[in-house]
């Protein structure tokens, strides 16, 4: 039975910056600790959440040791107006950015994992953009 993972990291920092009257300038860095990485899915015993944060942080996925650090960095927020009978006028965007891993001592980001198993490969892929909605009122 297939099923969603649904990671927490315990050790992460983020820093924002943001001028209402240049919303469009905002920027946000986040880094995670590749190894603090937690699987929270309620399907699975105590057992199989360690083994899957194991799993994760290991070599054939994060390689945690190798890139202690994950990293995401945004791009200009991309914005429009909104105007609606329900709302004030305001704005509505997408921020998004870039998603890598990182060396503990100020190497470049990682390349992407070449592991042999497939479901390993496709998650990183899939991770390389984020996008998160942003609104005003």
């Amino acid at each position: 039975m297939a099923h969603h993972h649904h990671f927490v990291a315990s050790k992460w920092h983020a820093t924002a910056i943001f001028d209402g009257a240049s919303p469009s300038g905002a920027r946000v860095e986040v880094i995670i600790a590749a190894d603090s990485l937690r699987d929270q899915q309620a399907a699975l015993s105590q057992e199989d959440r360690g083994k899957v944060d194991r799993q994760a942080a290991g070599p054939g996925v994060l390689d945690a040791r190798r890139y202690p650090e994950i990293r995401f960095v945004s791009n200009p927020l991309d914005l429009e107006p909104v105007t609606s009978i329900q709302t004030d006028a305001g704005l509505r965007g997408v921020l998004t950015g870039t998603l890598s891993r990182r060396r503990e001592t100020g190497g470049g980001p990682a390349a992407p994992s070449r592991s042999s198993r497939a479901a390993s490969e496709s998650a990183l892929t899939a991770a390389s953009s984020v996008r998160s909605p942003y609104t005003t009122r």
